[in-house]
């Protein structure tokens, strides 16, 4: 990824020149501070091809992935909202412990989804946070097919469950069975 260039052909430029590969080079404009609709907008002449003859992005797919890494990238590691659990006490944690945490996050996001958009959103971007801090703990290697798909169909739940349909109430479910594990492992070594 490249940001901050005059143009987005000057980044273009210097990824190709670093070793990427064309088809995987698209154009975004990313607003930090604007509401989550305006945060990231996918429009640039770097996207016109014969593929995909517009300047935007029209591959749903393609869509998400953009956005979920522009997101992780960019907006989510500029300021950790958890910065204590950043730090490395999230490091310390098992990984059912890890897991539990974020699906309290998931269900505080389904709770206030229709009731409560700021409150919803900041939970959705604290389940994201912490997720991405679990991609990063190098304990979970051999799991990372597996988070990776979470935070994508999570991503998905996010912008409507529209490529996954993926909603809330079924992630929260998942990541239950987690929270129950931690639980029940605690309760094994305290016995």
């Amino acid at each position: 990824m490249a940001v901050g260039g005059s143009l987005h052909s000057d980044e273009e430029r210097m990824l190709l020149e670093n070793g990427s590969q064309q088809q995987n080079l698209w154009g975004t404009n990313i607003y930090v501070g604007a509401d989550k609709e305006d945060r990231i907008k996918l429009d640039s002449m770097l996207n016109l091809r014969p593929t995909n003859r517009s300047r935007s992005v029209e591959d749903i797919t393609i869509r998400v992935k953009i956005i979920s890494i522009t997101n992780h990238l960019i907006i989510f590691d500029m300021a950790y909202q958890h910065k204590s659990l950043a730090e490395g006490q999230w490091f310390q944690m098992s990984f059912y412990e890890q897991m539990g945490n974020i699906g309290s996050e998931v269900g505080r996001a389904r709770k206030w989804q229709r009731k409560n958009q700021k409150i919803f959103e900041s939970s959705f971007f604290r389940a994201l946070e912490l997720l991405s801090l679990t991609i990063d703990d190098p304990r979970w290697r051999d799991r990372l097919k597996e988070l990776c798909r979470v935070k994508e169909v999570l991503g998905d739940a996010y912008y409507g469950g529209h490529l996954y349909k993926s909603d809330f109430a079924s992630l929260e479910k998942y990541f239950h069975h987690f929270a129950v594990a931690a639980r029940n492992s605690k309760a094994v070594g305290n016995s």
